[in-house]
């Protein structure tokens, strides 16, 4: 859906440009394509999709067991 598609659907917000701001925000949406709307001035509008993970996707804490921790390192001490 494009950002005046979603306006349309979602009226009590008040501009489109507070729908886009927020799309670019979004790690799970991205762009899939660009159309040319009627009465949109010959202006591309991007078609905004959001990834929608699979039921049986793993966790990326499953995949590492152990976070990485930081290690300090002391340069002031010799060992």
């Amino acid at each position: 859906m494009t950002a005046k598609q979603i306006h349309a659907k979602l009226p009590e917000i008040n501009r489109t440009q507070t729908i886009k701001s927020s799309l670019t925000k979004m790690p799970d949406v991205y762009i899939d394509r660009w159309v040319r709307e009627p009465g949109s001035r010959g202006q591309y509008q991007a078609v905004y999709m959001a990834v929608v993970p699979p039921k049986d996707c793993p966790h990326p804490k499953d995949r590492f067991p152990e976070v990485c921790k930081t290690r300090w390192v002391d340069r002031g001490v010799q060992a």
